[in-house]
């Protein structure tokens, strides 16, 4: 039964009472010392009673034992004409079972100014609560696993100058070895066992470049500094000064257009462009390379391309040759370790940016970086 009743009131009123015994949310109101006056078809719905239930008994009943000195508090704010608003707890239902709920509670005043009920709206947010703990829990987990990805980061960093430095020294110390079985016994060497010293040297060496490749793709992180306002075409023109020695011998023509101003850790996207101008000289043709670096931009980034005229990239390869160690060619083709475009990949993300390639096979290769507009915008 409802303790609302409207067929006595005025019609304004009557309207009111319909409206809150109809609403989805709890109304209920209250004597100061929280004895329930009325309990509309929301509050029933929340907590399981029915108004006939609960009229004359003190919303106390619906306190867990451990929030009952909410009710001295609100009861305090009220007789100061205080309003309550939003305010996130939790009841009980008629099962004993937990509500998460927000309540707003205000003193309604008579005439003379005097407090003669309360009202309360009581609103259900155990869905909404459920949702807030699992995102934070998500967060917490998030965070647990990013400190572990950084210490992992950090010990692989630290395992791989402790490799270079143990690797490198036998290394030497071979080179060293076989220089003065060379030097000082070379005529009691045939021609068969000069090859095959000749051979170890070059694992030798061809080790101690990988050694190399591997520490400096390790430091990509390491050895990152903050990120700077900078014009993208200084970082490329670094690059062609680096590479000016193998420019000049290929005759290769390097062609920069309008570069946008980025913020970037300058060292690492120099070293960036270098990696990638200096494959567009490497990968050549027969013909004396050509290589454009342009952008353009779209309403979310800012891509920049390096286009050669070189040998190309066969499709099932677009992907593959920006993982570390993986060639392509063989040594005797082209010299190299595999890891240029893997530190490519990791400085182009670092900077939020896409790293990508299209090509034609016996035409072109297009490389393109793409800087999302937030790391562009001028700060």
């Amino acid at each position: 039964m409802s303790v609302l009743q409207n067929k006595d009131l005025p019609h304004h009123d009557a309207h009111l009472a319909a409206i809150v015994q109809s609403s989805g949310e709890a109304i209920i109101s209250t004597t100061l010392y929280g004895e329930i006056l009325s309990w509309n078809l929301g509050a029933e719905s929340l907590f399981g009673f029915g108004a006939d239930e609960v009229i004359g008994l003190n919303m106390s009943m619906f306190v867990p034992p451990d929030l009952h000195s909410e009710s001295d508090e609100f009861r305090a704010m009220l007789r100061l004409g205080q309003k309550i608003e939003n305010f996130e707890t939790r009841r009980m239902s008629k099962t004993g079972e937990p509500i998460d709920v927000s309540l707003s509670l205000w003193p309604t005043l008579s005439e003379s100014g005097e407090i003669k009920s309360c009202s309360l709206i009581c609103r259900d947010i155990t869905r909404q609560k459920y949702w807030q703990n699992a995102v934070q829990e998500l967060n917490e987990k998030l965070k647990e696993s990013n400190a572990a990805l950084a210490q992992s980061n950090l010990e692989l960093q630290q395992f791989a100058y402790v490799a270079s430095h143990d690797l490198q020294t036998p290394l030497r110390h071979i080179s060293t070895l076989i220089g003065m079985l060379l030097k000082n016994h070379h005529d009691q060497l045939d021609n068969e066992a000069q090859e095959w010293i000749s051979m170890i040297d070059a694992s030798a060496n061809r080790m101690g470049l990988l050694i190399d490749d591997l520490l400096e793709y390790a430091r990509v992180d390491s050895r990152k500094s903050a990120l700077t306002q900078l014009d993208l075409a200084e970082s490329v023109n670094d690059a062609v000064q680096v590479l000016q020695g193998s420019i000049q011998e290929s005759a290769a023509n390097v062609n920069i257009e309008a570069l946008p101003q980025i913020q970037g850790d300058p060292a690492q996207l120099s070293q960036l462009f270098q990696n990638l101008i200096g494959n567009a000289i490497k990968y050549r043709g027969s013909a004396p390379p050509e290589i454009a670096i342009a952008c353009h931009s779209t309403d979310d980034e800012h891509i920049v391309s390096i286009r050669d005229n070189g040998i190309g990239v066969k499709p099932e390869y677009h992907t593959r040759i920006f993982e570390i160690f993986q060639r392509l060619h063989s040594q005797s083709e082209f010299p190299g370790t595999g890891i240029g475009l893997a530190v490519c990949k990791r400085i182009a993300e670092r900077h939020d940016a896409r790293i990508w390639v299209e090509s034609e096979v016996g035409t072109s290769s297009t490389f393109f970086v793409a800087f999302p507009i937030s790391i562009l915008t001028t700060v």
